[in-house]
């Protein structure tokens, strides 16, 4: 009798462990293939499905460089041929146009340039006109082939002299038409060769400015960029077109922005460091003077 209530007791409970177990796998019924694993309970896919989701991460790194503008927006502007400073035209910070006069300079050897060009001129006609004569006559048998190559000789080195005066005499920016003439210039103006702002005067009148020294100095900053430099380890994250964030520390904290433009091509071999020229955005180029330190960070990665 008692066996059998012992029988009876375990049945029971083991039909009721199995209710248990149903109900718990209706709430939650794992289905698992070779690939994927899905559940099939609302609350469990929602959290399984916001733990997957990915965010986006910026990566950058820091440089430092400063403001500068192309090579052809830069000018030194020196005499070609020394003289003494007569007038002086511009101040540091004068805008300029291309032509404008910057200085006068005066020297008695710039007459003697002219002198010789009229002379070369004078000599080279009839130095043409000997040429012309003797090679008809050679021609003709009246006359030897040696004096026929002897005024050819002298024609052509003559020529030669009188193109190189007529050159040097252009460069000094004097007028041919006014020298042969007969009007002759003890003073020459210097011109600005690039539109821009004047950075640097070094002359004071009537100092010697010879052809070596920098006089004047001129900077177009219509076309300013970031010249910036970034370490050997970095070089193989920066592309072109990637974003750059920028300050200037020395005028406060504001941040302007520009691209990545051109990545050098060689390794600064004491600092191994390499260039990275960045394009700014054109409504913040106005506010930069070229040579302005700048602290940069460039993002090279999401």
């Amino acid at each position: 009798m008692q066996s059998s209530k012992y029988i009876l007791t375990s049945l029971v409970l083991s039909i009721v462990i199995s209710a248990c177990e149903t109900k718990t796998a209706e709430d939650n019924t794992l289905v698992q293939n070779p690939t994927k694993v899905e559940y099939d309970n609302p609350a469990v896919k929602t959290k399984a499905s916001e733990t997957s989701k990915a965010k986006t991460v910026s990566n950058t790194i820091s440089v430092t460089g400063y403001i500068d503008v192309p090579p052809e927006n830069l000018a030194s502007i020196s005499p070609y041929y020394g003289g003494f400073v007569r007038n002086i035209n511009v101040l540091p910070g004068q805008r300029v146009k291309k032509g404008e006069v910057l200085f006068t300079l005066q020297n008695p050897e710039y007459l003697d340039m002219q002198q010789e060009y009229l002379e070369a001129k004078e000599q080279i006609e009839y130095l043409k006109a000997e040429y012309e004569r003797q090679k008809t006559l050679a021609a003709e048998k009246i006359s030897s082939t040696k004096n026929y190559k002897k005024a050819e000789s002298d024609y052509k080195v003559m020529l030669a002299r009188y193109h190189s005066l007529q050159e040097q005499v252009k460069l000094m920016g004097l007028s041919i038409s006014k020298i042969e003439s007969g009007q002759l210039f003890h003073t020459i103006s210097i011109r600005a060769i690039i539109e821009g702002s004047v950075t640097a005067v070094n002359i004071t009148k009537g100092v010697f400015a010879d052809a070596k020294d920098v006089a004047v100095t001129i900077v177009n900053t219509d076309h300013i960029h970031l010249e910036l430099d970034i370490f050997e380890k970095d070089a193989l994250k920066v592309r072109e077109d990637q974003h750059i964030t920028f300050r200037i520390p020395e005028s406060g904290n504001n941040l302007y922005h520009g691209e990545v433009h051109l990545v050098g091509k060689s390794v600064d071999s004491k600092k191994r460091t390499i260039k990275v020229h960045g394009h700014i955005d054109h409504k913040d180029e106005s506010n930069f003077i070229q040579g302005m330190f700048v602290e940069a960070s460039i993002e090279v990665e999401e």
